[in-house]
């Protein structure tokens, strides 16, 4: 899969994941709100905990209800405008959700109690009670502008520290590594492909590079070459051999816990007992 297309599919979950927590963060803002109308209504009403669950629903789910689109409506068309757009909307909206937050009310209460009976019966709010209703919508309509803006940057940021993410990988990413190994010889540099290489050895103060063709003698140091070798190619089977795995052609026991490798060229190398693990731990 390209790059890009799996960074494109890492910025979209990671929008989606913040989507789905800010959208718990909400609900549970809406249980709390709820929760402390249960309790407001229970202490200054003598109707129960019932009756003042029932008055908390009532004035808690239309508001709830209403919010969603409210968030939406902020986050895709007033969230990025010029300050006077985003102040009228947010004029029209507070107005809006007043206004439809008060008809919610009125439809609650007035379902309580025979109302399929009855029909429906409006309270309408007078007073101090209607300028306290206008009140409490202005006020929650202000807490709501605020949890979308914050959602809304919450989101962006999330996905702005993915993209810095991936450019900053993109920039570190290691070179890929080359194909193949350069040996210093008395007769110069030898470049040798890492698929040729059986074997390297270490012979006192040098270096056998063994190849398909022939043996190179280096004084390169063999954990010098260990730096240089792909790990997922070459098995240091001792601490004076490593083997490219693609050239072992059989293994048998030396019985005493090593194995001896058959190579290509009639070469065979003991291993230690670490190293006979490590064979035996990359066998099927």
């Amino acid at each position: 899969m390209d790059k890009s297309v799996r960074a494109g599919e890492s910025i979209r979950s990671d929008g989606y994941v913040a989507s789905r927590q800010i959208r718990i963060i909400g609900l549970a803002g809406w249980g709390v709100m709820a929760a402390a109308y249960t309790t407001i209504f229970y202490i200054f009403n003598d109707a129960g905990m019932l009756s003042a669950m029932q008055r908390a629903l009532i004035n808690t789910v239309p508001a709830a209800l209403l919010s969603f689109p409210i968030v939406k409506i902020l986050e895709d068309y007033v969230i990025e405008r010029g300050l006077v757009k985003q102040a009228l909307a947010h004029f029209i909206l507070a107005v809006a959700f007043s206004v439809l937050w008060y008809v919610g009310l009125q439809v609650g209460y007035g379902l309580r109690d025979g109302w399929m009976s009855a029909g429906i019966s409006g309270r309408p709010l007078l007073g101090i009670a209607l300028t306290w209703q206008a009140f409490q919508s202005v006020t929650i309509y202000a807490v709501i502008a605020l949890f979308a803006y914050a959602a809304f940057y919450r989101k962006h940021m999330l996905v702005l520290q993915r993209k810095l993410t991936e450019l900053k990988n993109a920039s570190v990413a290691p070179i890929d590594s080359p194909a193949q190994l350069l040996v210093k010889t008395r007769d110069g540099i030898i470049p040798v492909k890492f698929s040729d290489v059986i074997a390297l050895s270490g012979a006192g103060d040098y270096v056998q590079v063994q190849t398909r063709r022939k043996a190179l003698l280096t004084t390169k140091t063999l954990n010098q070459f260990v730096q240089d070798l792909p790990t997922r190619q070459f098995l240091r089977i001792h601490r004076s051999h490593i083997v490219q795995i693609d050239a072992i052609l059989s293994a048998e026991s030396s019985g005493d816990g090593r194995l001896i490798l058959h190579l290509p060229r009639g070469l065979s190398l003991t291993t230690s007992r670490a190293g006979a693990k490590r064979v035996r731990e990359l066998s099927a």
